[in-house]
């Protein structure tokens, strides 16, 4: 037995490594286990030197596979860490950036205009102008005489008489022709929900560095030149500014929908006011997120939006007496809901992944999955 193992391992000066040794054992065992076979088929007894020496080496080889089985564990086990490691990073990082839209009803916003804000106007379409049956403005700097007292005004649409309402060709609404924005100068913006006794309208109130400019009409009625027949309209223009002015303005038909600002860009916006929310409801659509279905919000949830580019307020309008935002932001860096314990809505890289990618990841991920296994079985065969 001694012999054997000193013609498996060679000499010690050469040090033969773990390769060479495994070689012999299997040239040696092939040997052995060919006398046996020679034995057999003469029919003769198998020497029991032989099957010691079987036996022998392959108790030695076990030791080898124990060795690599152990060898392949820990290479297996380091590439579950690595792998777990990958995922839980793309599980855990998050977009620097995530494409939102944003649906609300609020009962008020706040948000702000760049210097480098182009002409914005209220109403929001070019052109359009606004039956009000009430508008109030104060702290104007610039009228003309007796258009207003102290920096207020206060504007009613005109009672008619039956005659006049029954022919219909005299509108007695106060006209909203424009208000303009000043442009150069960063403007803040707050609106809200106004009331006065069943009516419902909207606050706005506007401040910047520059003046504030707008267009009002009132209508004016003078009897027929005979003092027969119906009335005589005109519509008187009255031109206001300031740099802070505040309007509350009430629809003359509370069952449309009064548009205020559409196409609109702002470097900033709040749902809330001091500390309180003024969510109703809405969701909150944000590209890249594994679940399809947007976020829905809730009554006082909180909602924090922040974004260094310009981002679009595509409509902000009166809807049954509260207040309709929709807003885009294509690169907000900070989107999160709640308060002290906040969430963060960005998708994280995983979900990313998922989203751009579905098919092209999975088969990607089975790829690799095979390859691994191909070259595992490979590198057992080899050794």
């Amino acid at each position: 037995m001694l012999r054997i193992f000193r013609r498996v391992a060679g000499p010690t000066a050469a040090g033969p490594t773990v390769n060479d040794v495994r070689q012999d054992l299997r040239r040696r065992k092939s040997d052995l286990v060919r006398e046996a076979h020679t034995a057999i088929v003469a029919n003769q007894p198998i020497p029991a030197a032989t099957l010691d020496a079987i036996d022998c080496i392959g108790k030695v080889e076990a030791t080898f596979e124990d060795k690599l089985r152990s060898r392949r564990r820990n290479v297996d086990l380091l590439a579950f860490c690595l792998t777990a490691l990958v995922l839980a990073v793309l599980f855990l990082a998050r977009l620097p950036r995530a494409e939102v839209d944003i649906e609300l009803l609020v009962t008020g916003l706040q948000f702000e205009l760049g210097a480098e804000s182009s002409t914005n106007l209220i109403p929001g379409e070019a052109g359009q102008i606004l039956a009000l049956k009430r508008v109030a403005v104060t702290g104007i700097e610039d009228a003309p005489d007796g258009a207003a007292d102290g920096g207020d005004l206060e504007l009613r649409a005109e009672t008619l008489d039956a005659a006049s309402r029954a022919e219909g060709r005299i509108d007695p609404s106060v006209r909203l022709f424009a208000i303009a924005l000043p442009t150069g100068a960063p403007t803040s913006v707050s609106t809200a929900v106004a009331y006065a006794g069943n009516s419902r309208g909207v606050s706005i109130d506007i401040q910047a560095e520059k003046a504030t400019k707008a267009d009002l009409g009132r209508l004016i009625l003078a009897p027929a030149a005979s003092g027969k027949g119906p009335l005589r309209s005109a519509v008187e223009p009255i031109s206001i500014a300031g740099k802070h002015l505040e309007f509350t303005l009430y629809s003359s038909d509370e069952t449309r929908d009064l548009a205020i600002f559409r196409n609109t860009r702002l470097t900033s916006v709040s749902f809330e006011r001091s500390g309180s929310s003024e969510i109703l409801s809405g969701e909150v659509h944000i590209r890249g997120r594994s679940e399809k279905a947007p976020i829905a919000l809730h009554p006082s949830d909180l909602l924090l939006l922040r974004s260094e580019k310009p981002m679009t307020l595509r409509e902000l309008s009166l809807s049954g007496g509260r207040l309709k935002v929709i807003l885009s932001a294509p690169e907000a860096e900070e989107v999160r809901l709640g308060g002290v314990t906040s969430q963060d809505l960005r998708p994280s890289l995983l979900e990313w992944l998922l989203y751009r990618w579905p098919n092209e990841l999975y088969v990607a991920f089975t790829a690799v999955i095979a390859l691994w296994l191909s070259t595992r079985r490979w590198w057992n065969d080899l050794k």
